[in-house]
């Protein structure tokens, strides 16, 4: 029985770690364009509203790829989909690699920003459906932990390549998560609640016995056949009167979350640097790996703390230390633009960021709507916050040149601060809580 229940967990492990290298595709996509940027505005000429619309490409085609996913992944799975986003990410990086113009370069990375949003809804939604109920939340949290570290290895690859200025390599070593990804996700299971709800139940069964204890198997199936025989929703019952706290929250929090301007400081992090007196494109470079260690440091953070300080609480100590460092930055980068200013601001904005909405966000939102919507919920989530990300990271080097290193930080701060007042009276705490309990709640 021992043996058995440590076969579960290994295999089980496996699974979680081989899909989770979607984050690091994701992560990786968003951080390397930002080491890359100073050899592609020299290469191909390109004014700083090229290079932002090519920096917020990647929301942009995250965007098309969020819209399109939730129907394809229902009709033709999670695992599929993957694999069509690692597919995506790979033409990507070839048509990178002989892009001869700004026009080239723009569709390449509209194409890999489709596979980031494919990767946004599949990989969390494969990690929810496959893994146990008593480690969903872990597991699905692996996701961001898996795009933090997709950021670091950006970072720290644009720095070994920037004496050199080869771009191409930059982006070309994302070919071997992407590859890695293709393979395993070949070699995994459909989830079994896509198999179930698509009449393929002997397989769903032999998935769910593989990976759970023979109790566990037919809890499990009891409750996605009933799940899936109980009456469907429709899009109209999220705008119910009923959901009306719920969605606004959802939709706040999301938009909110992107106008802490995260996305923008980690993609064009050299670039803060360079401005705030960095004497070198290596010393940014060097500057813009210390804000991925923290991230990552902070999202490790978050993960061992959210079940025993609560979502909101960490919201809010988040929200608020965000708030703090950008007024820090403001008044100091006003009075005096020092590097080592500069980089204690960026690296506390960042860990008060990892520990807090960058974890928090998508659990809160995924336990604010009732089970039957929940999907809907996220969907509609992660759609405005590709929206926001797109409209946040192509308009932050103009944000920059026009208002100054000054200027940017007291605007997002002031986004920041009213994010922080509305979670602080509005949002619920919904740690060991059941949905049924935060919809009394909201209600």
């Amino acid at each position: 029985m021992n043996k058995s229940k440590l076969n579960f967990q290994w295999l089980m492990m496996w699974m979680i770690i081989c899909s989770g290298i979607g984050g690091i595709l994701y992560g990786y996509d968003v951080g390397v364009y930002s080491g890359a940027l100073p050899f592609i505005r020299s290469d191909f000429n390109l004014s700083t509203n090229q290079l932002s619309v090519i920096g917020g490409a990647v929301f942009g085609g995250g965007l098309l790829g969020t819209i399109a996913t939730g129907y394809l992944s229902d009709k033709f799975g999670r695992r599929t989909m993957i694999i069509i986003s690692s597919v995506l990410f790979l033409l990507g990086i070839i048509w990178i690699l002989v892009a001869k113009s700004f026009l080239t370069l723009l569709c390449a990375r509209l194409t890999m920003g489709v596979g980031v949003g494919i990767v946004a809804v599949a990989v969390p939604s494969y990690l929810s459906e496959i893994a146990p109920a008593k480690i969903r939340g872990k597991s699905v949290a692996v996701f961001q932990l898996f795009l933090t570290i997709g950021i670091l290895i950006a970072y720290m690859v644009d720095k070994f390549y920037t004496p050199t200025g080869n771009w191409h390599a930059m982006f070309m070593l994302i070919t071997i998560p992407a590859v890695v990804l293709f393979i395993t996700m070949l070699c995994l299971p459909e989830s079994p609640r896509w198999l179930i709800a698509n009449g393929k139940n002997t397989r769903a069964l032999d998935v769910i016995h593989c990976t759970r204890s023979a109790l566990e198997a037919e809890l499990e199936i009891r409750g996605i056949t009933e799940s899936l025989n109980a009456k469907q929703s429709c899009w109209r019952d999220l705008f119910s009167r009923q959901l009306a706290l719920p969605l606004f929250l959802t939709i706040f929090v999301v938009i909110f979350n992107q106008l802490t301007a995260i996305n923008g400081f980690l993609q064009y992090a050299p670039e803060v640097f360079s401005q705030a007196g960095f004497a070198s494109n290596g010393s940014a470079m060097e500057g813009a790996i210390a804000l991925g260690a923290i991230n990552l440091l902070g999202t490790l953070l978050a993960l061992s703390l959210v079940d025993k300080l609560g979502r909101r609480t960490l919201l809010m100590f988040g929200t608020g230390g965000v708030v703090l460092s950008y007024i820090f930055l403001a008044i100091f980068t006003h009075i005096e633009s020092a590097p080592i200013i500069s980089l204690f601001g960026l690296v506390a904005f960042v860990f008060f960021f990892a520990i807090g909405p960058g974890v928090v966000v998508w659990l809160v939102i995924s336990e604010l709507f009732p089970t039957e919507l929940r999907s809907k919920g996220v969907a509609l989530g992660i759609f405005f916050s590709s929206l926001f990300g797109w409209i946040v990271t192509t308009s932050f080097l103009q944000i920059k040149d026009y208002l100054g290193l000054s200027g940017t930080y007291s605007l997002f701060a002031i986004c920041t601060l009213i994010y922080f007042i509305v979670v602080a009276k509005w949002l619920p705490e919904t740690k060991q809580k059941s949905l049924e309990q935060i919809q009394k709640e909201l209600a």
